[in-house]
């Protein structure tokens, strides 16, 4: 368990830094009638990472030695020859308004990043510079392994964006850092309308990627002058990879400058513009207005150096915290591997059946991905399910390079309630041999039951299996995972769910770790919710986790959130139960909450399940208990006169005192029994006629636990359960 902020560990080798003491102030140029703006607020934001995470602005101190000495020796030309490719997720962060950009913008900004760091011929990009050999790409698998497009839509009235809310801003989703590079797409940033920002390696990771106003990303859309060729998001990226900006970091000296001897020393920012892009001579040298990371407008930008080229090749490939970003284990997990030199075809991502299946009968389906350079006209994908050849498909048709398409096989059958494997695997592409066989294959491996649990219900972890019948863990990185711990909620029962968020290291930051649920028949239930008690506390302010619970209606295809919280402060709507806490936390009897999730959308649903799912963020261990799933359980046939039946118990929970309020349409046969949990009746309650009928129901006597009352009216049985303190 760490004591404190640090978050970096000796593995991260040198990279290049510089002291980030003093923002840049912007200063007047030689354009006077061109209105600036203040288009970066990476060294700011960076510099208060460091306050916040001293041993970040050490080790980037620390570690500028290696870079340094390659920069004076003038070795500029590290790795040359090999292509590196980032996967990045676009997360688009919208309030329905203009900012909620389109697929064809997002992939506008894609081919002017492509195009300036790999100085393509004939693009904007085609400078006076060099192919800085890294690309970038969308990712195609997310974290859970299911095909994306790489664009992410959020809705939140964060997309006015405040940079002091930067936490809050990547708190709504974020993809594993270590794996993609996240960028946030928004409608403004204040104060002070600053272009984007990203932060300096080594970067805290909660907060690691880039913010882009819309207005400034991408080529087309919703982009304005003078940021109409995508290079706000060139600059940012520049940052992201250990580029500072060529004036360095104390305006106004010609002595200081990013410390690379290929990008001139100048004074302060410089906005040039077109149609001249004039060049001023600075610090006895012209200024190399082209550069990326200067503030020219987009249209006078072109270059990056030799030397900026090793500086971000070092980031990627020895610092050790970018380079697990370009691995080819990444790349191919990601979907983002670089693309090939002829025919390749992809064997992508599995997208039928799901990773539970509740009937015998499923759809097999496959994306496959044309990953190389010619159009994919016919393939052959053979499909076998437990190692045995089911089904060869012939297809014919017209894949583009760089498109992907969803193949559908015939429907297949399991019988066994167990886990069940399959394979695909793309054969024959146009007729010929594949340029890179080891994308060519795919397996999957999914659950089938059938299995449909009544209602009410409730897990309190006591069976010493882990995970109980019916529920499945899913450890996702083979770190930290879900585990049965002997201390129950409120200290009524003895055990409870926990997830290890405490051990670790800063690389797990952003996985996620998560359990199915059994799935649940609402057919006969009114007014259904589920509940569930919690324990959290965070380490601290800087480390804290997330608790997420989604609801599936159609066995695990699809998913929708119905709970999400976060935070480090016990405070309305965020998730600790208790105060910040070095230590390792365990919840007292008083440090458990009871969350309620109100299910009525999906009354009448004869077939929901859940996931709960942690995101790792090195706080501390979170417990859940009382898994509960409930409702005004009706049971037999409902009579016409009872249809406005209204059943209420309150307080529920309590410490032993119940109010039982009935109200009827007419009068009726009324019975009111008592059973626990186990289903024995232990006490009658009421018998007779009523209309409108209050009665009392005393647990003092009785244990803590859960109870059900079940109420009789002409027939028609409800069952309430209550829980005993």
């Amino acid at each position: 368990m760490k004591k404190s902020n640090s978050i970096l560990t000796s593995a991260f080798l040198p990279i290049i830094l510089f002291s980030t003491n003093v923002f840049p102030q912007k200063k007047s140029n030689d354009i006077p009638a061109k209105q600036k703006i203040e288009k970066c607020a990476t060294m700011e934001m960076t510099n208060l990472s460091d306050q916040q995470h001293p041993r970040l602005k050490k080790l980037r101190d620390s570690l500028y030695a290696e870079t340094a000495n390659e920069l004076r020796n003038g070795n500029v030309s590290r790795q040359r020859g090999t292509v590196y490719t980032i996967p990045v997720v676009v997360h688009v962060i919208h309030n329905n308004s203009t900012e909620n950009i389109n697929e064809s913008q997002v992939k506008s900004q894609f081919k002017a990043l492509n195009d300036d760091y790999r100085k393509i011929a004939g693009t904007r990009g085609d400078g006076d510079g060099v192919d800085t050999e890294i690309q970038f790409q969308l990712a195609n698998i997310d974290m859970y392994g299911n095909y994306t497009t790489g664009i992410e839509k959020i809705k939140s009235t964060l997309t006015t964006h405040n940079k002091t809310n930067d936490r809050n801003l990547k708190d709504l989703s974020r993809w594993d850092p270590h794996k993609y590079l996240n960028i946030y797409v928004v409608r403004s940033i204040t104060p002070s309308e600053v272009l984007g920002y990203a932060f300096l390696p080594p970067a805290f990771p909660p907060t690691d990627g880039l913010v882009i106003r819309h207005t400034a990303f991408g080529t087309s859309g919703t982009v304005t002058n003078p940021t109409t060729f995508g290079r706000t998001g060139t600059h940012e990226i520049g940052h992201y990879l250990g580029l500072y900006h060529p004036w360095g970091t104390n305006p106004g000296d010609c002595s200081d400058d990013d410390g690379i001897t290929d990008t001139p020393n100048c004074e302060f920012e410089y906005y040039a513009a077109p149609p001249l892009c004039t060049a001023p001579t600075q610090c006895g040298n012209v200024r190399q207005i082209e550069n990326y990371m200067d503030y020219s407008d987009d249209e006078c930008m072109s270059m990056f150096t030799a030397g900026q080229t090793t500086v971000m090749k070092n980031v990627v490939t020895v610092s050790g915290y970018r380079t697990t970003l370009v691995s080819s284990t990444n790349l191919k997990a990601t979907g983002a591997t670089a693309p090939s030199t002829g025919v390749d075809a992809w064997a992508l991502v599995v997208t039928g059946p799901a990773p539970r299946i509740c009937h015998s009968i499923f759809t097999p389906k496959l994306i496959v991905k044309n990953n190389g350079s010619e159009i994919i006209t016919n393939c052959d994908v053979v499909y076998k399910l437990d190692n045995k050849i089911v089904d060869t498909l012939n297809f014919t048709g017209s894949i583009s390079p760089g498109v992907s398409q969803e193949l559908t096989f015939t429907q297949d059958t399991v019988t066994t309630q167990t886990t069940h494997t399959i394979n695909f695997t793309v054969q024959n592409p146009n007729g010929g041999a594949d340029v890179l066989s080891s994308n060519n294959s795919v397996t999957f491996s999914f659950d089938f039951t059938d299995s449909t649990y009544a209602i009410p219900y409730i897990q309190t972890f006591e069976s010493s299996s882990f995970p109980p019948s019916g529920w499945k863990r899913y450890d996702l990185n083979s770190n930290n995972k879900w585990e049965r711990y002997a201390k129950g909620a409120f200290g009524y029962s003895s055990y409870s769910a926990r997830m290890n968020n405490a051990d670790g290291t800063e690389a797990y930051i952003g996985q996620v770790d998560f359990l199915l649920s059994p799935h649940f028949d609402l057919s006969n239930v009114q007014s259904p919710n589920l509940k569930f008690s919690v324990a959290y506390a965070a380490t601290n302010s800087q480390y804290y986790d997330k608790l997420s619970v989604f609801i599936s209606t159609n066995c695990s295809d699809s998913w929708t959130q119905i709970y999400s919280k976060t935070g480090y402060l016990k405070s309305t709507g965020k998730l600790p139960t208790a105060d910040t806490t070095q230590s390792y936390f365990v919840p007292t009897t008083s440090q458990w909450r009871t969350e309620t999730i109100d299910l009525t959308a999906y009354e009448g649903d004869p077939d929901v399940m859940f996931k709960v799912e942690s995101q790792f963020g090195w706080g501390n261990f979170l417990y859940m208990d009382d898994f509960t799933v409930d409702g005004q359980i009706i049971i037999g046939v409902q009579p016409v006169a009872s249809t406005n039946t209204e059943i209420n118990i309150y307080p529920n929970p309590s410490e032993g005192l119940y109010n039982l309020q009935i109200n009827l349409m007419k009068e009726s046969r009324v019975n009111v029994e008592l059973y626990n949990y186990q289903g024995i009746k232990i006490e009658n309650i009421f018998h007779g006629t009523a209309t409108n009928k209050n009665l009392q129901i005393n647990l003092n006597e009785k244990a803590a636990g859960i109870y059900m009352v079940v109420t009789d009216i002409d027939g028609m049985k409800i069952v309430k359960m209550v829980v005993n303190e």
